[in-house]
């Protein structure tokens, strides 16, 4: 049997011919496999000294190479004497350019970001060229950065950079937040405009949008805090040299003032509640000042009757820092004992406050059952009557729930109960400002609230009430009776 390597010598001897051909060579021996090559003129080899043969054959480069290592190949030169050549263009710092391979749908770029780190970075592209394009852009305004030379505008557009920018940020604990001003307010906004060329007048232009489609000041303020976050993070990977928000007007937001029901309001709602479940949760939540997701929670395994003491598991982060503690306590004042043993007697699975199957409650607070219930105690603010006649559509607000006649069509109007302006989460504020104005210590009323600034308690949580003010300022001035006898002068001291 003839070998191998006799079989391409005599194929060699048959195929001289000049220039270079992509062929197949087939071998009829054992175990072989077709061989793709090329044939090349230069260098000259010792088997075609041998052979007489002035051109090479050389194996095909195998798909599986990535191209990044194909773009940094060099060609070697052609009869013809082209230089067309794979190497990269050299710069005065000798850096080459970047790789580009592609790795399913998508292309990626080998390059040295602008600290000199060798990273991997995903480059936009259609075809291999236009990505090699995008590459070198990316690799020039790095290699820039690195030589203190300055940044070119990117022509990368915000929709593109906003993917690595929240992949960076995802370990934030607002990150569904953050995720959601990306994608319904800001990337329909700017997402088109390459990220080099958002000045601040578009950013002004978003907001005042907004403000026409009636977002609060707070909505409005979150949106230039994302945006401004998203800018320091371009500095420092080499997209933009500067911060256009520090040019956008800061948004003032007006502190929120906090909202409490009198206690004779709490024993109303608690009364008005129609299903088991949300009358114990409003009582417990009016004494303890827990969380509603920490009420959620509550299993009777947390209950300690005898010490007198709730531990559940905490709701979230309250600091910075991650607290050491799992468990959150309250204190059970002995008011509510009783309240909580006859919960106990008719307890219906292992959680404090769950349907009438045991099955647990839901995420979101009860707010449209809590509204019903403030309708129900009459705790509302008002009326609003509707003129019910098709088309007309009129609507006025009033105080009394009289029906009157339509100023326009004359049909009666339809008078509407509008619910007093507090939420669920006023149950809290209602627990620590009676525990703030009874005792006058805040201190007590922190740790109940499990705070870990008592600023944040006194500024966010405890309302006003002028009432109470009136009793603390007369108790200290007297009672309304005389003032109190001026202290006695001091002596003057001598001067030394």
């Amino acid at each position: 049997m003839t070998s191998t390597r006799a079989l391409r010598r005599r194929w060699i001897m048959r195929h001289r011919r000049r220039g270079s051909a992509r062929v197949v060579l087939r071998c009829p021996g054992r175990n072989c496999r077709p061989t793709i090559g090329t044939w090349t003129t230069w260098p000259p080899t010792q088997a075609a000294r041998r052979t007489g043969c002035t051109r090479t054959w050389q194996r095909a480069i195998s798909r599986t190479r990535s191209a990044a290592a194909s773009c940094t190949s060099t060609r070697r030169p052609s009869r013809s004497g082209s230089s067309a050549s794979r190497s990269p263009s050299r710069r005065g710092g000798g850096t080459d350019m970047a790789g580009v391979r592609k790795r399913g749908q998508r292309y990626y770029a080998i390059l040295k970001d602008s600290a000199g780190r060798k990273v991997e970075r995903a480059v936009k592209g259609r075809t291999l060229t236009e990505a090699r394009k995008n590459a070198r852009d990316l690799e020039e305004r790095a290699w820039r950065t690195r030589n203190n030379l300055g940044t070119e505008p990117t022509a990368e557009t915000l929709a593109e950079a906003a993917p690595r920018f929240l992949k960076a940020s995802r370990h934030q604990a607002s990150f569904n937040s953050l995720e959601s001003r990306w994608r319904l307010h800001i990337l329909p906004a700017l997402g088109a405009l390459p990220v080099g060329q958002i000045r601040p007048t578009n950013i002004d232009e978003l907001l005042a949008a907004k403000l026409d489609d009636g977002y609060g000041q707070q909505t409005r303020r979150h949106l230039r805090m994302t945006l401004s976050a998203f800018f320091k993070w371009a500095m420092k990977d080499g997209l933009v040299e500067r911060n256009p928000v520090h040019e956008v007007e800061a948004i003032a937001v007006p502190d929120a003032n906090p909202k409490a029901l009198t206690w004779s309001q709490l024993e109303a709602l608690r009364d008005a509640a129609t299903l088991p479940w949300l009358k114990d949760l409003i009582w417990v939540a009016a004494h303890l000042a827990l969380r509603y997701i920490e009420l959620r929670r509550m299993k009777w395994e947390h209950v300690d009757f005898r010490r007198g003491v709730i531990e559940t598991t905490r709701a979230k982060r309250v600091t910075t820092m991650q607290r050491s503690e799992s468990s959150r306590p309250a204190v059970i004042p002995d008011v509510l004992l009783p309240y909580l043993r006859a919960m106990w007697a008719r307890r219906r699975g292992e959680y404090l406050f769950c349907y009438e199957d045991g099955g647990q409650l839901p995420k979101t607070s009860p707010h449209a059952r809590f509204k019903a219930a403030l309708k129900a105690a009459k705790i509302i603010q008002g009326y609003r009557l509707i003129c019910r006649r098709r088309g007309c559509g009129f609507s006025e607000t009033a105080k009394s729930g009289k029906s009157t006649p339509c100023p326009r069509c004359g049909f009666a109007l339809w008078p509407k109960v509008i619910p007093g302006a507090f939420s669920f989460k006023d149950l809290r504020s209602s627990a620590i400002t009676r525990i703030i104005d009874v005792t006058g210590n805040a201190r007590v009323a922190q740790l109940q609230a499990d705070h870990a600034d008592m600023k944040t308690t006194l500024k966010h949580y405890h309302a006003k009430n002028v009432d109470v003010q009136r009793e603390a300022l007369n108790r200290a001035f007297g009672g309304g009776s005389s003032p109190p006898s001026d202290p006695p002068p001091q002596r003057e001291m001598a001067s030394t």
